[in-house]
């Protein structure tokens, strides 16, 4: 017996739960996992497992992160289809049919599996191509806004308290979330919000990246692409995320929970009180 909340995200079902008081039978929320395929230009390039929400933003993230899309002016249309569970982008032609083919035969050859919650991949190998990172040299964030952002992201975190099977990320300013996203997948959690900044052309290059989740090589990349310098997690980097770090000169709290954090890299990006 189950029925559907948080807008249809999860679902409600009966569960025997035991503690050391004993044994009951409570309803609790399970999270919704459906198949998202994402087509560009006609050719089918990924199925992605997702919580079903903001289709389009997340598959203009993934395209973006994964480089096919590098600017939302050269996006000709966007069809999202939640019943048929696909998202098509089609941009403005450059290319022959012939050279489109060739290249997406080459992008598509060069899957690499990913650490993500359940199976994942990205096609972007992970050092080409890194941006350079162009933060303003002013930017820099305070112990107190790295504690208090990551207290906005876990308030808001509600699909997770319901279910505690998703993983949430936002993008903010140094005071205050402004896109925040909760989905199954840590590596869609980060596209849903960078889809969102992409599609309305959001500068990053002063923003924070928030994660609940493992900072592992292929989200530092994601961040990376996106031109962000600083992310924040609550969990712990990988050491190939640090290598991509270091590469790029991007700044990288983890381990943030309570009134503890580390700074794994970047320091000259925090300010401690004195």
């Amino acid at each position: 017996m189950s029925h559907a909340s948080l807008n249809g995200r999860s679902k409600k079902r009966r569960v025997l739960r035991l503690t050391g008081r004993g044994r009951e039978v409570v309803e609790l929320g399970v999270i919704r996992e459906v198949p998202l395929t994402i087509f560009f230009n006609g050719y089918e390039v990924v199925t992605l497992l997702t919580t079903g929400d903001h289709l389009g933003h997340l598959a203009v993230g993934f395209l973006s992160s994964e480089g096919l899309l590098r600017s939302r002016e050269e996006i000709n249309s966007l069809e999202v289809d939640e019943g048929q569970g696909y998202v098509k982008v089609t941009t403005h032609p450059h290319l022959t049919t012939a050279e489109q083919f060739e290249f997406l035969e080459r992008f598509l050859s060069k899957k690499t599996i990913t650490s993500g919650c359940g199976r994942g991949w990205s096609y972007s190998p992970l050092f080409d191509q890194l941006p350079p990172l162009n933060a303003p040299l002013s930017l820099s964030i305070s112990r107190e806004e790295v504690l208090s952002l990551m207290a906005q992201l876990q308030s808001r975190s509600h699909l997770y308290r319901e279910t505690r099977g998703v993983h949430s990320a936002a993008l903010a300013t140094t005071k205050e979330i402004l896109i925040f996203r909760e989905d199954v997948g840590r590596h869609n959690a980060i596209d849903k919000i960078y889809g969102k900044a992409f599609l309305e052309g959001l500068p990053l290059s002063d923003k924070v990246v928030l994660t609940s989740g493992r900072v592992s090589s292929e989200i530092m990349a994601k961040v990376a692409r996106m031109g962000v310098a600083i992310i924040i997690s609550r969990s712990a980097p990988t050491d190939l995320a640090l290598e991509l770090a270091e590469k790029v000169k991007a700044t990288v709290i983890g381990y943030v929970r309570g009134r503890e954090m580390r700074v794994y890299l970047g320091e000259e990006r925090v300010r401690w009180a004195t």
